[in-house]
């Protein structure tokens, strides 16, 4: 039950991140931001996405740099500090 209740809270957790930086990016952002931000796996995201309606909200492809804002992966190791 423990283990349950753990992989909950983390499920919680990179969802309420990638919400924040769909957010803060405006939805100029990718999957693989999303992973690099959450430390989750692309997979992982993408099915949060899914699971939450958010499939429409970010970016599919990216084009050029994507590499997300300093201030956001500071911001990204607030939320890091809680696993």
């Amino acid at each position: 039950m423990c283990e349950a209740r753990q992989e909950r809270f983390r499920v919680m957790r990179i969802a309420y991140q990638i919400h924040w930086l769909i957010a803060q990016t405006a939805g100029e952002c990718t999957l693989l931001d999303m992973a690099e931000f959450t430390d989750a796996s692309v997979d992982c995201c993408r099915a949060i996405c899914r699971w939450r309606g958010w499939a429409t909200k970010y970016r599919k492809a990216s084009v050029g740099s994507t590499e997300v804002p300093q201030d956001h992966l500071a911001i990204g190791e607030v939320y890091r500090e809680f696993r």
